[in-house]
């Protein structure tokens, strides 16, 4: 198979994807329509086995990751960016320092379009050290 990004998790990789059809109440077959693959490519998929990348957009959207959430995935990260489609406003919150990282994420996602998964997590990683050099966490 052409264009397959090979040697990576792919096992996470289908459960997660399974996770996230299965918490939208969503079959097999209505993530295969709705993406515009093959059932047979999102069972391969669910399943660990390799899909070529245009795949894993089109599924990205259907289920709301972020853009290069799977390849994120792949390469070890420890799930998804979910876009969460609405933008907050409101006050500030004290954070707990292990939580940090996932806020500032969650922050990004509401409120920043067209990032990939890999800029949100690299913005948020330099925002923590940038706060923990002020002194601020």
């Amino acid at each position: 198979m052409q264009d397959v990004l090979m040697g990576e998790n792919w096992e996470a990789l289908g459960r997660a994807v399974r996770d996230a059809r299965e918490a939208r109440g969503g079959t097999q077959a209505w993530l295969s329509s709705e993406a515009d693959v093959s059932r047979a490519t999102i069972q391969k998929l669910e399943r660990g086995e390799p899909v070529r990348p245009g795949t894993l957009s089109k599924v990205e959207k259907v289920i709301k990751w972020a853009p290069g959430s799977s390849r994120g995935i792949l390469d070890g990260a420890v799930g998804p960016i979910e876009m969460k489609g609405t933008r907050t406003t409101g006050g500030l919150a004290k954070i707990p320092d292990g939580e940090l990282d996932q806020a500032i994420t969650n922050a990004m996602v509401a409120t920043v379009d067209n990032m990939t998964a890999a800029e949100i997590r690299e913005v948020a990683r330099k925002a923590v050290e940038e706060l923990r050099r002020l002194g601020h966490v």
